[in-house]
């Protein structure tokens, strides 16, 4: 175990709230976005799962208690 561990800070660039590329966008749309483009600069890929399936696939279940 590294006793001092190194971490690097990147600040992403301002982003325009309610529009996304001059388009006007719901805040789920915007969420979506802004996920996605997190989700890039980490070096993760977008899937086509949907929350079912993950809970299928992790719980065997679809999520419901």
């Amino acid at each position: 175990m590294n006793p001092f561990p190194c971490y690097e800070v990147e600040f992403m660039a301002r982003v325009a709230t309610g529009a996304i590329g001059g388009k006007e966008c719901s805040s789920y749309e915007m969420a979506n976005h802004l996920q996605a483009e997190i989700g890039t600069r980490l070096g993760f890929q977008c899937t086509s799962l949907t929350r079912k399936d993950k809970y299928l696939l992790l719980a065997g279940n679809e999520g419901t208690i």
